[in-house]
């Protein structure tokens, strides 16, 4: 993956992050108080990624190492909402009907789109040089 496709991945998942977090605050789910949270960290995490990837030098070890902490927590912090649409949401325990996981499923998939992005791209920056001779010095 060239660098311009990883950018544009990372930005990606930075402005996604900021997007998915949107719905939460503004309430446009039922939803309590801790996803509202989640919202907000979203949007906190993902403006802060959107940052850090439009200034990045990766000939930095420790930028490097900086974006790999922040889509490790932007890849955990999928894991809640993703948890709440299939486990701890009220409807989904009391209508086990197809209709109502295949909706839950499709809440959830942005969420997975973002997992599998942070993964994605902190696997790239712990595994693999970005720019030739990063290893180096």
């Amino acid at each position: 993956m060239e660098t311009k496709k990883f950018m544009r991945l990372m930005l990606v998942g930075s402005i996604g992050s900021s997007l998915l977090g949107l719905p939460y605050v503004c309430q446009l789910f039922e939803v309590n108080s801790g996803l509202m949270q989640w919202g907000i960290f979203s949007i906190f995490i993902g403006l802060l990624l959107i940052g850090t990837s439009v200034t990045w030098d990766l000939t930095h070890k420790t930028t490097k190492y900086l974006l790999a902490i922040e889509f490790s927590l932007l890849s955990i912090l999928q894991l809640v909402p993703i948890y709440y649409w299939f486990v701890a949401q009220p409807q989904a325990m009391a209508v086990t009907t197809f209709t109502n996981a295949v909706s839950n499923f499709g809440y959830t998939l942005p969420h997975f789109v973002l997992l599998f992005i942070g993964v994605l791209v902190v696997y790239r920056l712990l595994n693999k040089d970005i720019i030739p001779n990063l290893n180096q010095g």
